[in-house]
């Protein structure tokens, strides 16, 4: 998770088409029946994706 922040905070387009690949692989994507085994993880992905859009925009908010 925490390398994840780190590589979001400096590459934030990349981890977020990361994160979204990651998520679409649940659905029928080769290397799903990783996500099939371990939903938790991708729960926690989803989740993870979620809170950074929402502090992006709390950014967004502040500054301007």
């Amino acid at each position: 998770m925490l390398n994840l922040f780190w590589y979001y905070k400096y590459n934030k387009r990349a981890t977020s088409l990361l994160l979204l690949l990651k998520l679409r692989a649940g659905g029928g994507v080769p290397g799903s029946h990783y996500f099939k085994r371990n939903n938790l993880d991708q729960i926690g992905l989803f989740f993870f994706f979620v809170l950074l859009l929402i502090s992006d925009k709390i950014k967004i908010v502040y500054l301007s």
